[in-house]
């Protein structure tokens, strides 16, 4: 019914592609742009769709700097997740329109549950290091800040792809645009589908995406659901390292199911004032309910998330100032045979960040966080004030930009590390940031060094407990430092080249930090020989950690699209594991993941 309602309204607004983007941002508050003297990397719309169809959200970002992923089943579908300078997804804070996803226990985001977000995204912000200030669990050295996307004309898609492993993709989305009313509306689902690398190691997923409202001269009102769910068998045990070199495809959890459906209800409203003022605020309810069964055996669970943020925006001359408070409730129960548990965790943030432009091409960033965590567990409360300043200065002329940046942050253990330690401390963070980037249209470079100081943080064993959580001691003092290192150059119009490599000593006061390789490159070539027609090569380099030996993987694409008046298609064929690398990017004290050997897919597209 939708899609013929939308489709009616086709032929009576001028038609366009998806690609116009209206301004409904919410969480300017939460970006940063290109004057702040903060390292980070930007993904935007087009390039999110080059790689929708083959790739999960966290291994769109494999060629940014110092970023790692991977995927538990090895095929991309089901379970993925990505690291920042070794800075594992639950000291990493992601934020979908400037509200955490991140589950307020294990601080994680389990990307599984929300399939498909590439295709709804209008940009997907990286800041490496603490950054700008970041509401919720695990900001804690990089950020991820993702904004949905409301296209500004009407328009639609349908898309498929086909890979090996019995590995599929399909979705569909439509949207009415900005009617001359101001209201518009948007909508898309998601589906995938897999056996897995991993012997016996289905996985499907499922996800619905709505986004309705109005947009006036002054004033913006807009909802936003959510939906997930996804029902795949466990991996997290990995392949055991006696049997690895006999059978890299052993999965020891067979026959073992995870089963997770979530819900995200967001309410935005944004005011413009006839001064320099905006004000945003958003109000977000998440609903999470699953079970595990292992051996017939059922373990449940069930949360709910209340979020109220407000943003206050002031712009004039060479001032900018933004203060933002943010209140969430979270409520999370754990139950099965014989055992039922509550937590109720509460959080409290207030932010004031000001830039101030001194002097043409000079500019200074002070910023001030105040966290409070109030966690209940199992009856017993545990309570946390934090206050995380930040300063920088940043200096640009012409091509030029340097800058200097120093912040303190703190993040609360988890439940799995009160679990594994009732006397689990809270880790501090001290980031020292030193950068120069050179921009111009043809060349662009940039180096950034970094010295991130912890004190009491929390590592990795090697151990899992039974819900695959990795196990965690505190480590009174340990050091990330390293120089990271971006090149990129468009000498043709059909040709473009980016580079990037990072170097770093990853140590504490009696070893080195498990899962931080010392050395991390990628390059990337596009190439475009004709109109239509694109062909992307892409090689990661992660050198040697604990457990994990060195590997390099690349990857092959091409697309060619081809207009038919208001229709567009385009068809991707894609070639992963170029050279068959036989590798894995996890591993701990129980075994390994290995990542799938060459295989290519196929995808279809058509928008309208």
């Amino acid at each position: 019914m939708i899609f013929t309602i939308l489709t009616a309204l086709l032929t009576l607004i001028p038609a366009d592609s998806l690609s116009a983007i209206l301004d409904t941002s919410i969480v300017s508050s939460a970006r940063i742009t290109e004057k702040a003297p903060v390292a980070y990397s930007q993904i935007d719309a087009p390039q999110l769709k080059a790689n929708e169809a083959s790739l999960s959200l966290p291994q769109s970002l494999e060629l940014m700097p110092s970023v790692v992923s991977l995927s538990e089943g090895g095929t991309g579908v089901g379970y993925t997740s990505f690291s920042v300078r070794g800075i594992s997804g639950y000291q990493t804070n992601v934020t979908l329109n400037g509200i955490s996803l991140g589950d307020s226990e294990s601080q994680e985001v389990f990307w599984v549950n929300i399939p498909g977000l590439s295709s709804i995204l209008s940009s997907v912000q990286l800041q490496r290091g603490l950054g700008t200030a970041a509401c919720g669990p695990g900001a804690f050295g990089a950020s991820l800040n993702m904004e949905t996307q409301t296209p500004e004309r009407p328009g639609g898609l349908a898309r498929g792809s086909f890979g090996p492993y019995g590995t599929w993709t399909g979705a569909a989305r439509a949207s009415t645009g900005k009617l001359r009313c101001g209201v518009f509306a948007d909508a898309a689902v998601n589906v995938q589908g897999t056996d897995g690398y991993l012997r016996n190691a289905p996985a499907r997923t499922f996800s619905a995406y709505a986004n309705f409202g109005w947009q006036g001269s002054c004033d913006l009102v807009q909802a936003v659901l959510l939906q997930g769910a996804q029902r795949s068998a466990i991996t997290w045990n990995g392949v055991p390292y006696d049997i690895y070199p006999v059978d890299r495809r052993y999965n020891v959890n067979e026959g073992d199911t995870d089963n997770f459906s979530q819900t995200h209800v967001q309410v935005n409203y944004r005011h413009t004032f006839d001064v320099p003022l905006k004000w945003n605020t958003t109000f977000n309810y998440t609903h999470g309910y699953g079970w595990y069964d292992i051996d017939g055996n059922k373990d449940y669970l069930g949360n709910d998330l209340y979020v109220l943020r407000s943003d206050l925006l002031y712009s004039c001359g060479k001032l900018n100032l933004c203060g933002t408070l943010y209140a969430g409730h979270y409520a999370g129960r754990h139950w099965g045979n014989g055992y039922s548990d509550t937590a109720l965790k509460s959080e409290a943030d207030a932010s004031v960040r000001a830039e101030w432009t001194v002097a043409p091409g000079l500019s200074l960033l002070g910023e001030v966080q105040y966290r409070g965590v109030w966690y209940d567990l199992y009856g017993k409360m545990h309570n946390w004030n934090f206050c995380n300043p930040r300063l920088g200065i940043n200096w640009s002329r012409s091509a030029h930009k340097l800058y200097a940046f120093a912040a303190m942050g703190h993040r609360e253990p988890a439940r799995a590390d009160f679990d594994a330690n009732p006397d689990v401390r809270r880790e501090r963070l001290y980031d020292f940031e030193l950068g120069y980037k050179y921009s111009s249209y043809v060349f662009s470079g940039s180096v950034n060094l970094y010295d991130m100081e912890y004190g009491d943080i929390l590592v990795e064993t090697g151990k899992m407990d039974s819900q695959g959580y990795a196990i965690k001691d505190n480590l009174p003092h340990a050091w990330r430092r390293g120089v990271e290192v971006e090149l990129g150059a468009r000498p043709l119009r059909w040709l473009g080249i980016d580079a990037n490599c990072t170097v770093s000593d990853n140590r504490y006061d009696g070893g080195y930090l498990p899962l931080s390789p010392g050395i991390v490159a990628a390059v990337a070539l596009r190439f475009i020989p004709v109109e239509g027609l694109s062909l992307r090569w892409g090689t990661k380099y992660v050198g040697r950690q604990d457990r994990i030996p060195d590997y390099t993987v690349s990857r092959i694409s091409a697309s060619e699209t081809f207009d038919f008046g208001r229709l567009r298609f385009t068809v991707s064929a894609y070639l992963n594991n170029v050279f068959d690398a036989e590798y894995y990017a996890y591993a701990w004290d129980g075994g390994v993941y290995p990542a799938a050997t060459r295989n290519g897919s196929i995808s279809l597209r058509l928008e309208f």
